[in-house]
């Protein structure tokens, strides 16, 4: 289990209280509209509170909010026994990083979308500093409206858990990265924990 669900909230996190900060670049992500709907939506960000959180922690949360949760899957071909040279041991994974917005309305929708897309781009250098081999946008879901207690595919979670009884836009957006852990193996006292296989083990 990796961070990039906790990394990929803050980032959004940040990257909103960035375009709230600069007025200059929050409208150079909307070209080509008027400037009374670019003010409309830029009432929105700053106006609107918008809740954050952790998918599998399962909480209430008030309306707006994004959510995220997280999966790892191994590399076949870059899993060897051998070390890396340094005496470490390595662990190549695919990140997954599954961004869920929740919206009252359609406008709140697509500006919410576009700062979640615009802040994981803003702090692309961070993901790199903190680790991330690299960072990679997949797909975004159709725009649904549906009741808060339905339920999709296994990717998905109960809006009931995280919302209260209504109806509400959702959308999802999917973020992959490659990560390594560096394992150093154990130097000394390695007789303490042996090797050969118990017979009342099996």
């Amino acid at each position: 289990m990796s961070n990039f669900d906790y990394h990929t909230l803050h980032a959004i996190a940040n990257g909103l209280n960035y375009y709230k900060a600069n007025r200059g670049a929050f409208d150079s992500l909307i070209p080509g509209v008027s400037n009374q709907y670019r003010e409309k939506m830029f009432s929105i960000l700053t106006t609107t509170e918008i809740s954050f959180d952790i998918t599998s922690l399962k909480r209430k949360a008030n309306m707006p909010v994004i959510t995220c949760y997280t999966k790892s899957d191994g590399i076949a071909n870059l899993q060897p026994l051998s070390d890396i040279g340094d005496g470490a041991f390595v662990l190549h994974q695919v990140n997954m990083a599954v961004i869920y917005i929740y919206t009252q309305t359609k406008e709140q929708m697509r500006l919410y979308e576009l700062l979640c897309k615009a802040s994981m781009m803003l702090f692309r250098n961070s993901f790199i500093k903190a680790g991330y081999d690299n960072l990679i946008f997949v797909r975004s879901s159709d725009e649904d409206l549906e009741g808060a207690s339905s339920k999709s595919g296994r990717d998905s979670q109960d809006t009931s858990s995280v919302l209260g009884k209504e109806d509400l836009y959702k959308k999802q957006l999917t973020y992959q990265s490659i990560s390594s852990m560096n394992i150093k193996p154990i130097q000394t006292g390695l007789e303490e924990y042996p090797w050969e296989i118990e017979i009342d083990l099996i």
